[in-house]
């Protein structure tokens, strides 16, 4: 029996790991769920790249986000702050592990973005992954959940 989930690792972030979750293709979006832990108090950055490699053009990866919520480990809500095109801060009261849930949007089927119809997807990776602003060059783990939709 196939397995319905596909295990990717890529270099990113430390103690970071991604949740994929591909459940309506048909509305073209992934929902994402990033977890990670904060060890202190305090604002914390999250960003998204804003060109990828090979393509240098400035790109507004984050026009395709949305949905964004941030919660501690008890489930509260975390106050955030989109503090410019890329970035989000995050006030931290509760240190332990933080879960960051938003959606991407993709039906532009090019390298540079992200695409999802019910036949096939497409991640693009820098417009699809946030990361801590000071922990860009270390690995993540990233899960991805399709159901039987192209399995």
């Amino acid at each position: 029996m196939p397995s319905n989930k596909i295990i990717l690792v890529l270099m990113a972030v430390k103690d970071i790991s991604f949740k994929i979750l591909i459940q309506e293709p048909h509305l073209h979006t992934y929902q994402v769920e990033m977890r990670f832990l904060s060890t202190k108090k305090g604002k914390i950055s999250l960003r998204i790249p804003t060109w990828s490699t090979g393509s240098y053009l400035i790109r507004d990866y984050a026009g395709n986000l949305f949905d964004f919520d941030v919660f501690d480990d008890s489930g509260s809500k975390i106050d955030w702050i989109q503090n410019d095109l890329s970035e989000w801060k995050l006030r931290i009261e509760n240190p332990g592990i933080i879960t960051v849930r938003y959606k991407v949007f993709g039906f532009e089927n090019t390298v540079r973005t992200n695409f999802l119809n019910s036949s096939f997807g497409f991640i693009n990776p820098p417009s699809t992954f946030l990361h801590p602003k000071s922990k860009l060059h270390k690995p993540v783990k990233v899960y991805i959940e399709s159901g039987n939709l192209f399995f």
